[in-house]
């Protein structure tokens, strides 16, 4: 029996067990799929941008403050509530995630 072809009774076929028949396996490539490659990317893109909007309003908070005729302090208030909502739309999105997957979502979210 050759290497890529595992024998019945260890043979899974998109998750029904197969009967009788043999399955041909593709051979793993090193450095892992394409598709992981772009998981991995969109997952670095999305932590990326989350930690780019929790901070890309700071050097701008003076000039906000003097335009809107308001305190620093005030201001600087904008990211804990954007943290909080960030929180409180994490215990959302994470039961719709599950159910209609977490690419999905992720995605939109972009």
């Amino acid at each position: 029996m050759r290497a890529d072809v595992r024998p019945l009774h260890k043979a899974v076929d998109g998750g029904r067990a197969t009967q009788g028949k043999e399955v041909r396996q593709r051979p793993r490539q090193e450095g892992g799929r394409p598709s992981d490659v772009g998981a991995v990317l969109a997952l670095v893109g999305a932590s990326f941008l989350g930690a780019l909007t929790s901070v890309a309003l700071g050097p701008f908070l003076p000039v906000i403050a003097r335009d809107l005729r308001t305190s620093v302090p005030l201001l600087g208030q904008t990211a804990t509530a954007a943290l909080l909502s960030a929180a409180v739309l994490g215990l959302v999105v994470g039961p719709l995630a599950d159910r209609y997957g977490h690419r999905r979502l992720l995605l939109a979210g972009l």
